[in-house]
């Protein structure tokens, strides 16, 4: 909840719509970490996204903008748990590596390879397939 009423709210958004006062709406969009262009213009990610200059960067924006828009906690417990998070010594044999970067791909890995194996199953069988009426030809 981001602590406005539903009267409030519904102005927003009715058939004449008002926008909110600034401070409202910045202190809102920080609360939530929503993108001020989808808020007001309806363009864009619905999260804010922090501008990065490098691609690890570029990948861990959407994750960090994920956690502040869903967990709940302040903007201060926030900063101290995620710099805790990229300190972590069981990351140092990741040496040069986002360890954010890292855990995302650790963390979809075992799916990507299911997909992988299942693929593979099904190459195995179209090959069976596609060969058995060549064999039934041949011994028929």
């Amino acid at each position: 909840s981001i602590g406005v009423g539903r009267t409030t709210a519904s102005s927003w958004v009715g058939t004449k719509p008002k926008l909110p006062d600034t401070a409202n709406l910045l202190k809102n969009a920080r609360k939530t970490n929503l993108s001020l262009d989808w808020l007001l213009l309806g363009v864009g990610p619905e999260l804010w996204l922090e501008a990065s200059d490098t691609s690890q960067a570029a990948l861990t924006a959407p994750i960090k903008a994920e956690l502040r828009q869903s967990e709940d906690a302040t903007s201060e417990e926030f900063d101290y748990a995620w710099k805790r998070l990229m300190m972590r010594s069981d990351f140092t044999n990741w040496e040069g590596e986002d360890p954010i970067v890292r855990l995302a791909v650790e963390g979809v890995r075992p799916r990507f390879q299911e997909e992988l194996r299942a693929l593979r199953t099904y190459r195995k069988f179209a090959d069976i397939m596609n060969t058995l009426p060549a064999q039934l030809d041949e011994t028929g």
